[in-house]
């Protein structure tokens, strides 16, 4: 039986273009080797973009797009 171990990891992003917000994330798999610790291999399991309908606490970093 392979005693691999798989993570999930996320890129998040939060973006202004104009007046909307959006948050934009990279969802990974990473393969390690359980003995140890090794990453073995990385894999982008999907992007997605979502738009941001409310407030954002205080402090959110924010990146402006002007486009």
């Amino acid at each position: 039986m392979d005693s691999t171990r798989f993570y999930f990891l996320a890129t998040l992003k939060t973006i202004q273009q104009r007046i909307k917000v959006y948050e934009r994330a990279d969802v990974y798999r990473a393969r390690l080797d359980p003995s140890t610790g090794e990453g073995l291999e990385e894999k982008l399991l999907y992007k997605s973009c979502t738009r941001i309908g409310y407030p954002l606490p205080a402090g959110t970093a924010v990146e402006r797009r002007d486009a």
